[in-house]
């Protein structure tokens, strides 16, 4: 049970950056995903250039851990291998730098909270079905009071890339988990 949670969130994640649906991730998907993401709050902003090449810094690290053929490409089995060690492969320093510069831009008040409406923006850029946004909200929010500190958001979001566990809170961050 374990392992089909690791490998439903891997396809999640790799779902949601496979932008054009071509079957493998490539640097212009990483491109692609932090546009929409940009578009769902301020593309003038600091935050939105530091989205971009967070995001960049991002491809270039899972290129270096899962692109084993050198093609330039990462399939999905190239990218379930790289999500299940994450802990092993350092890939989270570099999730880590992308986490805070979402968290930057969708704090679009800048009171250093994410409210429910800049917590459905993100999570709707990023593909989360309609009917299980509530849900995700609730696996980013995990102390309840309405409201996503960086803090809060960071941990949630490294306990959905590391954790196996198919109950634990942030589970459903990017829809239900089916494992």
């Amino acid at each position: 049970m374990a392992a089909t949670a690791i490998l439903d969130k891997s396809h999640r994640v790799f779902d949601a950056i496979d932008e054009d649906g071509n079957g493998v991730i490539a640097a212009d998907d990483f491109e692609r995903i932090a546009e929409r993401l940009i578009r769902s709050f301020d593309e003038a902003s600091p935050a939105a250039s530091k989205v971009r090449s967070t995001y960049t810094k991002c491809w270039q690290r899972l290129a270096e851990l899962a692109d084993s053929d050198g093609d330039g490409q990462v399939t999905k089995q190239e990218f379930e291998t790289a999500f299940a060690g994450a802990r092993q492969n350092k890939f989270m320093q570099v999730i880590d730098q992308a986490l805070d510069a979402e968290f930057d831009l969708a704090d679009t008040d800048g009171d250093g909270v994410l409210n429910r409406d800049e917590i459905g923006r993100m999570l709707s850029a990023y593909g989360v079905p309609q009917p299980e946004l509530d849900q995700a909200v609730a696996g980013l929010d995990q102390d309840g009071d309405g409201q996503v500190s960086r803090s809060e958001y960071r941990t949630a979001m490294r306990e959905y890339y590391l954790s196996d566990d198919p109950a634990a809170p942030s589970a459903p961050i990017f829809g239900r988990i089916r494992g």
